[in-house]
């Protein structure tokens, strides 16, 4: 069975169920420039790293969990503590054995 970005972040995440999303406290806006070099950081770290990655594109679907409201296509609005522990997920050698080509 093919698992969704989401179950795979979920099953092997099991921190970000401890993080409050209610709460204001680490929210950060981020003009979509900035989003996407942050995804282009983790490409880079992945391919140095492990000499393999996916793209920025499908690694995007990867951050629904920490990605709060999209407005107007310039911003995005993320729980910065969610995102580091997806970002470590997703640069870890476990998951880039599994899921990158």
């Amino acid at each position: 069975m093919i698992k969704s970005a989401v179950e795979i972040i979920r099953e092997n995440i099991p921190e970000l169920q401890d993080i409050n999303f209610r709460s204001q406290n680490g929210r950060k806006w981020l003009s979509l420039t900035q989003w996407k070099a942050r995804l282009r950081s983790i490409e880079n770290k992945n391919i140095k790293l492990h000499g393999r990655t996916i793209t920025a594109s499908s690694m995007q679907s990867y951050f629904g969990e920490c990605i709060y409201e999209w407005e107007d296509g310039k911003y995005v609005l993320i729980n910065e503590e969610a995102y580091k522990l997806i970002r470590e997920f997703l640069t870890s050698e476990e998951f880039n054995k599994s899921r990158a080509s």
